[in-house]
Parts: C-alpha cells; sequence; structure tokens
C-alpha cells in the first residue's frame, strides 16, 4: 500500500471519491466524500492505495480508553479484485508501526460480520442509535 500525502491528495481523488461513493451508496451513511476529503486534507487521517489503484483504505488513529486504537475508517476495492487479506496483513503492520492496541472498524453492513472473523477480528460491541 502506497501512503498518499495531503499534498497529493488532489492526484488521487477522482478515483478515492468515486470509491467512497459506492461505499456510501450501500452503507448509507451520514458523512459526504467531501467530508472525507476534509479529514485527509487535515491529515486528520491518511490514506493508502492498495496495488496502483485495486483500491484504497482511509485509516485513522484514534485514542483508545487504553491506548492507541487505528480505526478503518473506509476499505475499498475494485469488483473483481480481492486482495483484502494482503491488505490487512499492511494495515496491521500500520497499526504495530504507530503502536496501536488495536484496529477497529464500523459497518451498517451485516455481511462484514463474517469476513471480519476471518480476518481475525473478534466481535467488540453493537451499536444502537435513534434519530432525534
Amino acid at each position: 500500500m502506497l501512503y498518499v500525502h495531503p499534498d497529493s491528495l488532489h492526484d488521487h481523488w477522482e478515483f478515492v471519491k468515486e470509491g467512497l461513493t459506492r461505499i456510501h451508496d450501500r452503507a448509507s451513511d451520514r458523512w459526504k466524500p467531501e467530508d472525507v476529503y476534509s479529514m485527509l486534507k487535515a491529515n486528520s487521517a491518511g490514506l493508502y492505495i492498495i496495488n496502483d489503484n485495486d483500491g484504497f483504505c482511509i485509516l485513522q488513529p484514534v485514542k483508545g480508553w487504553d491506548g492507541q486504537e487505528l480505526f478503518v475508517f473506509a476499505a475499498y476495492l475494485k469488483p473483481g479484485h480481492d486482495f483484502m487479506d494482503e491488505s490487512f496483513d499492511e494495515v496491521k503492520q500500520i497499526g504495530r508501526n504507530m503502536n496501536a492496541k488495536r484496529i477497529k472498524f464500523q459497518s451498517k453492513r451485516a455481511g462484514w460480520h463474517k469476513r471480519a472473523i476471518q480476518l481475525g477480528y473478534e466481535f467488540g460491541h453493537i451499536e444502537y442509535e435513534v434519530s432525534l
């Protein structure tokens, strides 16, 4: 995976925006691609390109209750490209390099449960919410 410095975000943005739009449309989440652009430009999250635009992931260092954690904000692979195992190994190394105690992610999509277990994730918790 190739880290993209915020100053080079423009070079990759159209590809990333397309992937984020696909993720957003499937998950129906509240963020917009423009929110993610702002996060990346502000360097509060990092963009990593997988195999010369086969996919990307957006990683965010966060403070957990017992230390540093690495939050996978978004992960995208072009249809027909399955580099999840290899990419996850690299994400784990990024987490180790920043002394993270764990890697976490969230998804509204129930299908992620089975794949997460295959990747070595353990059940964390379920979050419920109500709109006001």
